[in-house]
């Protein structure tokens, strides 16, 4: 991170240092919009911040914390308890949902979605329990190549297509329901 008071201040000229007096109290002009443009494309940062008029060119700031430890914690003991509630709570649903006499357009909607929301939690468990709740993090050179892509797609990329997927039943759900009390009542 470093300030762009040198890049922008090429000069001594008094109309800038003023601009750039008020873009350091938050007010986006063309001397921030030109700061912004200049970290952005020319520095290759990943963000700006306009108030403190600094540059992030690395992106570990982004990370859940500065601290692995509560990483850990939060991926290595809340999420499998979580998870855990989760599963016990959508296998109830779909154990009832999935009676004979339960079947109906809506409930069989319900069932679909408590799978997608199933999913959402299993898939991402083992890896997360292997790697933040059995600590195998600190024995990071035994880990394969492999094992780092099903751990990124396992996280990133395949709960939120499930989660995507129980958001468009639940859209449809209401879309059956408006179908519903329009033309039957």
């Amino acid at each position: 991170m470093r300030p762009f008071r040198s890049l922008l201040l090429d000069s001594n000229d008094d109309t800038k240092v003023d601009e750039l007096r008020k873009s350091l109290n938050c007010v986006w002009s063309n001397l921030t919009q030109q700061a912004a443009y200049r970290c952005l494309r020319l520095e290759h940062g990943f963000y700006y911040d306009a108030c403190s008029n600094i540059c992030q060119t690395e992106m570990s700031f982004l990370r859940l914390s500065h601290e692995e430890n509560l990483e850990h914690l939060i991926y290595g003991k809340v999420f499998p308890l979580l998870v855990c509630l989760v599963v016990v709570a959508n296998v109830l649903v779909a154990i009832v949902l999935s009676q004979k006499h339960m079947i109906t357009p809506t409930n069989v909607v319900l069932y679909y979605m408590a799978v997608a929301d199933l999913c959402v939690g299993i898939i991402p468990l083992p890896w997360n329990f292997f790697y933040h709740t059995l600590r195998f993090n600190e024995q990071e050179e035994k880990l394969q190549l492999w094992w780092c892509h099903m751990y990124k797609y396992s996280m990133d990329a395949l709960p939120p297509v499930c989660h995507n997927i129980a958001m468009w039943l639940t859209v449809l759900l209401a879309g059956q329901r408006l179908a519903f009390f329009r033309f039957f009542f």
